[in-house]
């Protein structure tokens, strides 16, 4: 199911091992929600709930 959601060929995935699986299907879903490699994912996270006016309480941080 998850294959089908991430358009991935479930065969290629079976003869993987799973670290491997995880490590591209995960890829795949932040390529899906347009999160860049060239940012971190909670940069790109914290800006859209700017963006949004969403107040973020950070959980770990200099304040």
């Amino acid at each position: 199911m998850l294959c089908q959601e991430l358009e991935a060929d479930v065969h290629v995935f079976s003869t993987l091992p799973g670290w491997q699986v995880a490590l591209m299907m995960q890829a795949r879903k932040a390529q899906r929600l347009e999160l860049l490699t060239e940012y971190g994912v909670d940069y790109q996270l914290l800006q859209a709930a700017k963006s949004q006016h969403i107040r973020v309480i950070k959980l770990e941080g200099t304040q």
